[in-house]
C-alpha cells in the first residue's frame, strides 16, 4: 500500500474546494503534532495520511526532532507500536506527583487539540454557512454534557462543568482533591456560619450549604470565577443560604488590584496588590480592580457577627488576612487554611502564632491528610 500521495480524501476536498484543501492540510498537520505530543497517534496519523500525504508526517517528525532535514521517514518509524502504560509514564515517575499532574494537564491539552483538529478538518470542505451551522450543532451537543451532578453524603450538587478546564477538573475531583475539607465541613453544627474566603466557583460553600441550617458568605474577587459561583448558587437553589460577594479580603481596606495568571473559570493563582502568589512572581494575564477590606473593617462596616468557621484559600495573602482580623479571630471556632509554596511555608510559623494568640490550636494530623495542602486550627472545647 502506498502512502506517498495526498490521499483519496484530500483529493476529493481539492476538487470541490481548493482553499478548504489547504486548510484541511494545515489542520491535519497540527492534529498530528498534537497527537504525537499526547503519545496517541495511530488514529490521528491515519487521518493525516489520508488528508495530506506523507510529507506532513515527515514534517511533523522533523518538528519533534526525531529526524534530520535530510532523512526520510519510513512508515514503520511513523507509526510505532502502542506504548504500554508503564512505558508511557516511565520518564515521569522520578518526578512523583507534581510531574504526573503536569503530564496529565499536558495530555488533556494535547487530546483537546486532537479533537478540535479533527472537527476542523472534517468541516474544512464545507461552505462558510454550513461550516458555521455544523460547528454550532457540535457546540449544542457538547453543552448537553455541561451539567454535572455530584453525589455527596449530604445530598446532590449541580455544576456547569464545561466552562473551563480548571472548573471541569475541580468538579471531577470533588471527592478526592480535599477530603480533609469535606470532613471538616461535615462536623459543622446546625446554625453555624462559614466564611469561604477564596470561594472560587463555590464547591465547598455549596457543600456546606447542603445543610439548610448553615449559612455561608462566599468571597470571590475574580470576576471570571464570580459569575460561575453565582450561577452554581442559583442552579442549586441556595440563594437564601449562600451569599456571594465579589470582594477581596486582606490586610487593609480600599480599592486594590487583583492580578490573574489565568482567566478561565475555576482558575487560581491570583494575587492581590502585587503580582506574586505563594510560588513566584508572575506576569499577569489580566488585572482587575477590586474593593478590598480587612475582615475586621468589613464586619464593622456592615455590622456583621463573626463567623463560626473560616476557610482561607487565597494563593499567598493568608498572613495579611489573619493580620487584618485581630478582633474577629478570638470569636472564630475553627480555621481551615491552605498553606503551600515558598511564601506560604515562610509565613506558616507567624500564622500559627497569630492563631494561637486567638486561642486556636493546630490539629497537626491534617497536614498529612488528603491534599496535604491544608492546616486546621480549632478552639479547644
Amino acid at each position: 500500500m502506498s502512502f506517498s500521495g495526498r490521499g483519496i480524501f484530500h483529493k476529493s476536498i481539492a476538487e470541490r474546494n481548493p482553499a478548504a484543501a489547504f486548510e484541511s492540510e494545515q489542520m491535519a498537520s497540527d492534529l498530528y503534532i498534537s497527537a504525537c505530543a499526547a503519545g496517541r497517534m495511530s488514529a490521528a496519523e491515519m487521518l493525516v495520511i489520508l488528508v495530506t500525504g506523507e510529507k506532513n508526517l515527515h514534517k511533523a517528525h522533523a518538528h519533534r526532532g526525531l529526524l534530520t532535514n535530510n532523512q526520510q521517514a519510513p512508515f514503520s518509524v511513523l507509526v510505532p507500536a502502542p506504548l504500554s502504560g508503564t512505558e508511557r509514564f516511565s520518564n515521569l515517575e522520578s518526578s512523583a506527583s507534581t510531574s504526573r499532574s503536569l503530564y496529565s494537564r499536558a495530555m488533556s491539552r494535547s487530546i483537546a487539540r486532537v479533537v478540535a483538529g479533527t472537527v476542523r478538518a472534517m468541516v474544512a470542505p464545507l461552505g462558510a454557512r454550513q461550516k458555521t451551522r455544523v460547528l454550532a450543532r457540535v457546540m449544542e451537543i457538547l453543552q448537553r454534557s455541561d451539567l454535572a451532578v455530584v453525589e455527596t453524603r449530604r445530598g446532590d450538587l449541580h455544576f456547569r462543568q464545561l466552562r473551563g478546564s480548571f472548573l471541569a477538573s475541580a468538579v471531577a475531583s470533588f471527592h478526592t482533591d480535599e477530603p480533609e475539607t469535606l470532613r471538616w465541613i461535615d462536623a459543622f453544627a446546625p446554625g453555624d456560619t462559614l466564611w469561604d474566603v477564596g470561594a472560587n466557583v463555590g464547591l465547598y460553600a455549596l457543600y456546606a450549604a447542603l445543610d439548610p441550617a448553615i449559612r455561608v458568605m462566599a468571597f470571590e474577587p475574580s470576576g471570571f470565577n464570580f459569575g460561575p459561583l453565582v450561577d452554581h448558587i442559583a442552579l442549586n437553589g441556595m440563594g437564601e443560604r449562600v451569599t456571594p460577594l465579589c470582594v477581596a479580603l486582606g490586610l487593609s481596606s480600599g480599592l486594590s488590584a487583583l492580578h490573574m495568571r489565568h482567566t478561565d473559570a475555576g482558575h487560581g493563582s491570583n494575587a492581590l496588590g502585587v503580582a506574586a502568589n505563594n510560588f513566584r512572581q508572575f506576569e499577569p494575564l489580566f488585572t482587575q480592580g477590586i474593593p478590598a477590606f480587612s475582615i475586621d473593617s468589613f464586619r464593622a462596616f456592615f455590622d456583621l457577627p463573626a463567623p463560626d468557621h473560616l476557610k482561607i484559600d487565597v494563593d499567598g495573602i493568608e498572613l495579611d488576612i489573619l493580620r487584618g482580623a485581630p478582633d474577629t479571630l478570638p470569636e472564630v471556632r475553627s480555621v481551615m487554611m491552605e498553606v503551600e509554596g515558598d511564601r506560604g511555608l515562610a509565613h506558616a510559623e507567624e500564622m500559627t502564632r497569630l492563631l494561637a494568640a486567638a486561642g486556636l490550636v493546630e490539629q497537626t494530623h491534617v497536614r498529612s491528610e488528603g491534599s496535604r495542602r491544608n492546616r486546621l486550627y480549632t478552639r479547644p472545647a
